[in-house]
Protein backbone atom coordinates (compact mmCIF):
# COMPACT_ATOMS: atom_id res chain seq x y z
CA UNK A 1 0.00 0.00 0.00
CA UNK A 2 1.06 3.34 -0.90
CA UNK A 3 0.20 6.51 1.18
CA UNK A 4 -1.16 9.15 -0.73
CA UNK A 5 0.80 11.59 -1.98
CA UNK A 6 -1.36 14.27 0.74
CA UNK A 7 -0.70 11.25 3.49
CA UNK A 8 3.48 11.02 2.59
CA UNK A 9 3.45 15.24 3.06
CA UNK A 10 2.26 15.12 6.05
CA UNK A 11 4.20 12.17 7.45
CA UNK A 12 7.13 14.03 6.49
CA UNK A 13 6.02 17.29 7.74
CA UNK A 14 5.21 15.42 11.35
CA UNK A 15 8.73 13.93 10.84
CA UNK A 16 10.21 17.09 10.40
CA UNK A 17 8.68 18.46 12.87
CA UNK A 18 10.17 15.90 15.23
CA UNK A 19 13.95 16.03 14.17
CA UNK A 20 13.41 20.38 15.07
CA UNK A 21 11.46 19.13 18.18
CA UNK A 22 14.53 16.97 19.00
CA UNK A 23 17.15 19.53 18.04
CA UNK A 24 15.63 22.26 20.58
CA UNK A 25 15.63 19.52 23.25
CA UNK A 26 19.30 18.90 22.98
CA UNK A 27 20.15 22.24 22.56
CA UNK A 28 18.31 23.27 26.10
CA UNK A 29 19.52 20.17 27.55
CA UNK A 30 23.16 21.52 26.66
CA UNK A 31 22.00 24.95 28.36
CA UNK A 32 21.15 23.27 31.67
CA UNK A 33 24.02 21.20 32.06
CA UNK A 34 26.08 22.87 35.03
CA UNK A 35 30.09 23.30 34.24
CA UNK A 36 32.57 23.41 37.11
CA UNK A 37 35.22 26.38 36.09
CA UNK A 38 37.72 23.90 38.14
CA UNK A 39 38.27 20.77 39.53
CA UNK A 40 37.17 20.98 43.22
CA UNK A 41 35.23 19.37 46.42
CA UNK A 42 31.01 20.12 46.49
CA UNK A 43 30.79 21.28 49.69
CA UNK A 44 27.35 21.74 49.94
CA UNK A 45 24.37 21.16 47.67
CA UNK A 46 21.46 23.70 47.41
CA UNK A 47 19.02 21.89 45.24
CA UNK A 48 17.99 18.99 44.86
CA UNK A 49 17.60 16.58 41.52
CA UNK A 50 14.77 17.39 39.33
CA UNK A 51 14.36 20.49 41.47
CA UNK A 52 13.78 23.93 39.31
CA UNK A 53 16.75 26.25 39.69
CA UNK A 54 16.21 29.65 39.29
CA UNK A 55 18.11 31.71 37.24
CA UNK A 56 21.35 32.59 38.98
CA UNK A 57 20.55 31.72 41.83
CA UNK A 58 23.80 29.32 43.23
CA UNK A 59 22.96 25.91 42.82
CA UNK A 60 26.32 24.59 45.10
CA UNK A 61 29.36 25.48 46.69
CA UNK A 62 32.45 24.47 44.95
CA UNK A 63 35.91 24.62 46.96
CA UNK A 64 39.55 23.95 45.59
CA UNK A 65 40.87 22.51 48.87
CA UNK A 66 43.86 21.90 47.44
CA UNK A 67 45.29 25.12 48.00
CA UNK A 68 43.27 27.31 50.90
CA UNK A 69 42.65 30.83 50.84
CA UNK A 70 42.43 32.60 54.24
CA UNK A 71 40.10 36.05 54.28
CA UNK A 72 39.70 38.20 57.02
CA UNK A 73 36.91 40.88 56.64
CA UNK A 74 37.75 43.38 59.42
CA UNK A 75 40.94 45.01 58.73
CA UNK A 76 39.47 48.77 59.51
CA UNK A 77 40.11 51.81 57.31
CA UNK A 78 42.92 52.25 60.30
CA UNK A 79 44.86 49.39 59.85
CA UNK A 80 43.85 49.57 55.85
CA UNK A 81 46.33 52.20 54.83
CA UNK A 82 49.61 50.70 57.03
CA UNK A 83 49.12 46.80 54.80
CA UNK A 84 50.34 46.34 52.12
CA UNK A 85 49.65 43.13 49.20
CA UNK A 86 52.81 40.51 49.69
CA UNK A 87 52.80 41.75 53.44
CA UNK A 88 53.71 38.49 55.36
CA UNK A 89 51.30 37.45 57.77
CA UNK A 90 50.74 34.97 60.48
CA UNK A 91 47.47 32.87 60.83
CA UNK A 92 46.66 30.37 63.54
CA UNK A 93 42.79 28.88 64.03
CA UNK A 94 40.31 28.18 67.20
CA UNK A 95 40.25 24.75 66.28
CA UNK A 96 43.87 23.56 65.83
CA UNK A 97 45.75 25.62 68.88
CA UNK A 98 49.03 24.08 68.05
CA UNK A 99 48.76 24.80 64.44
CA UNK A 100 50.55 28.22 63.20
CA UNK A 101 50.83 28.80 59.22
CA UNK A 102 52.86 31.80 57.24
CA UNK A 103 51.44 33.44 54.43
CA UNK A 104 51.21 36.51 52.33
CA UNK A 105 48.60 38.78 51.55
CA UNK A 106 47.30 38.41 47.86
CA UNK A 107 44.47 41.34 47.85
CA UNK A 108 42.73 44.12 49.89
CA UNK A 109 39.12 44.82 48.14
CA UNK A 110 39.52 48.86 47.46
CA UNK A 111 35.79 49.26 48.86
CA UNK A 112 35.22 48.76 52.51
CA UNK A 113 31.64 47.98 54.10
CA UNK A 114 30.06 49.26 56.78
CA UNK A 115 29.73 46.52 59.63
CA UNK A 116 28.77 48.06 63.36
CA UNK A 117 29.84 51.24 62.96
CA UNK A 118 33.50 50.72 61.38
CA UNK A 119 34.21 50.48 57.38
CA UNK A 120 36.33 47.05 57.00
CA UNK A 121 37.89 45.56 54.30
CA UNK A 122 38.57 42.15 53.30
CA UNK A 123 42.26 41.01 52.78
CA UNK A 124 42.86 37.89 51.09
CA UNK A 125 45.96 35.55 51.66
CA UNK A 126 47.59 32.99 50.70
CA UNK A 127 48.98 29.92 53.05
CA UNK A 128 52.51 28.96 52.44
CA UNK A 129 51.78 25.74 53.18
CA UNK A 130 48.97 23.80 53.47
CA UNK A 131 47.73 21.30 56.91
CA UNK A 132 45.30 18.51 56.54
CA UNK A 133 43.32 19.45 59.37
CA UNK A 134 41.97 22.59 58.00
CA UNK A 135 38.11 22.48 57.26
CA UNK A 136 36.26 24.76 55.09
CA UNK A 137 34.87 27.97 57.00
CA UNK A 138 37.11 27.13 59.93
CA UNK A 139 37.88 30.39 62.53
CA UNK A 140 41.15 31.73 62.02
CA UNK A 141 43.03 34.60 63.15
CA UNK A 142 45.09 36.77 60.80
CA UNK A 143 48.18 39.10 61.91
CA UNK A 144 49.33 41.14 59.11
CA UNK A 145 52.51 42.57 59.50
CA UNK A 146 52.62 46.23 58.33
CA UNK A 147 54.64 48.73 56.75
Amino acid sequence: LEPSADAAAVLQANLEAAVAGRAVVEAQLKRGTLVAPFAGTVMRLDIVPGAYAAPRAPVLLLADSSAWQVETTDLTELNVAEVAADAPVTVTFDALPDLELTGRVVSIEPYGESRQGDIVYTARVTLDRQDPRLRWNMTAKVSIASR
